[in-house]
């Protein structure tokens, strides 16, 4: 068959003037042209469902053989909309109090700057990916938080965290402990040897410091990475993922602000999402002690639903520990909301919020007689509603005695 095409082509090719020989050559190279990006386009659709695949957790032949058997229990059919979640069992890692910052990218534009950032070089936008909001670097460029305290707004004791993404070996993110933009891209003096912290999709770097996650390497990419950094006075922590990477005792320095610097190369997209400033404070059973109760704004959901985010590990293993210390301690597990949305799917929704919260404990081995749950809605806000900090500090889950 191919032989015949080639011979017809061929007579044509004699037959007609070198002026149609032309054009028939470039019809014939559009065709090719043409069947080649389709090929491309089936090869790009093809990896880009193995990439959301692997970030929705389909991909279960990448998973230890001993992990097998919960993810397949995992993945079973669910409506309930609050099921419990395979644990970060080793995450530790417990958020600030009080949010000084959080920018969720909601009511942005695509295309356009995001409205709560500042930039000191290069080049973002606002955009989709797979569905979710995230800020898009276009080039190499570091941007800070718009935050009302200029220069010097970090607490001694603080946390930072957010999602970041990776696509190849050429992409690496870097946190500087200052705002470049009001600094003029000078670092303070109080940072001492501390300069830039280096985060690739497996290692993080700040100075003398550095960490590695076990068994990762190259082909895990492209994934989300969730980092958290937690200092308290003059000790830094830093973890990628459930993973604690870095622990500097003694920092000798004094971190100003946030700048979130990324590296672009090639085509490959460096993104980031989910960013979160909060001021940190006493310890989660000390709170007992003083208030009767933990209130947490660490414990993260999906958009308008009950489903756990991972990251909402670090707390909910620290009141599972807190439990096992003290078999007497009973809880209340509270809901609360902001108030964007209907009063009643609120209410709604914060049930189901505490409801899986108390059912994430009961499936770590707390008895569920030590448990109950509750909800309130928008009805019981602690900070005002009329600005996002206010709302992100009343999207909250309390730990109440009983």
């Amino acid at each position: 068959m191919k032989k015949l095409i080639l011979f017809t082509l061929f007579g044509l090719f004699l037959l007609t003037p070198i002026t149609t020989e032309a054009q028939i050559l470039k019809k014939i190279s559009k065709k090719i042209k043409k069947r080649a990006d389709r090929k491309v386009d089936k090869t790009i659709d093809k990896g880009l469902d193995e990439v959301e695949d692997e970030i929705d957790g389909k991909n279960k032949e990448k998973l230890p053989d001993e992990k097998k058997a919960d993810q397949k229990k995992q993945n079973k059919e669910d409506t309930s909309n609050n099921k419990v979640i395979r644990p970060w069992s080793k995450f530790d890692f417990v958020p600030g109090d009080v949010i000084l910052f959080e920018d969720l990218l909601e009511n942005e534009e695509n295309g356009e700057f995001p409205s709560k950032w500042d930039i000191y070089a290069g080049n973002v936008e606002n955009a989709t990916f797979n569905g979710e909001n995230v800020i898009n670097y276009q080039e190499s460029a570091a941007i800070v938080p718009l935050i009302d305290k200029k220069g010097d707004y970090l607490p001694e004791k603080f946390t930072i965290e957010f999602d970041i993404y990776f696509t190849s070996l050429n992409t690496h993110y870097k946190i500087f402990f200052y705002d470049k933009v009001a600094e003029n891209g000078r670092k303070p003096e109080q940072l001492n040897d501390v300069r830039e912290m280096t985060i690739r999709h497996n290692n993080v770097r700040l100075g003398n410091f550095s960490g590695t996650v076990d068994g990762s390497s190259y082909t895990d990419m492209p994934l989300w990475r969730h980092v958290a950094i937690s200092f308290n006075i003059r000790s830094l922590k830093v973890y990628l993922d459930e993973n604690r990477l870095i622990n500097v005792p003694n920092l000798r320095a004094d971190p100003k602000g946030l700048t979130i610097g990324a590296r672009k190369r090639l085509d490959d997209p460096v993104l980031i999402k989910n960013v979160k400033i909060a001021e940190g404070a006493k310890k989660l059973y000390d709170r007992i002690l003083t208030d009767g109760k933990i209130i947490t704004t660490g414990i993260k959901f999906d958009s308008g639903k009950s489903s756990l985010k991972a990251e909402s590990m670090g707390t909910i293993n620290k009141i599972y520990q807190i439990m096992i210390d003290y078999p007497e301690l009973k809880f209340s597990v509270e809901g609360h909301t902001d108030n964007v949305g209907a009063d009643d799917f609120n209410l709604s929704l914060s049930k189901q919020r505490a409801e899986t919260v108390k059912n994430q404990l009961i499936s770590m081995g707390i008895s569920s007689e030590r448990l109950q749950s509750n909800g309130f809605g928008e009805s019981k806000p602690l900070h005002d509603n009329s600005d996002d900090t206010g709302r992100a500090n009343n999207r909250r889950v309390e730990f109440v005695k009983i």
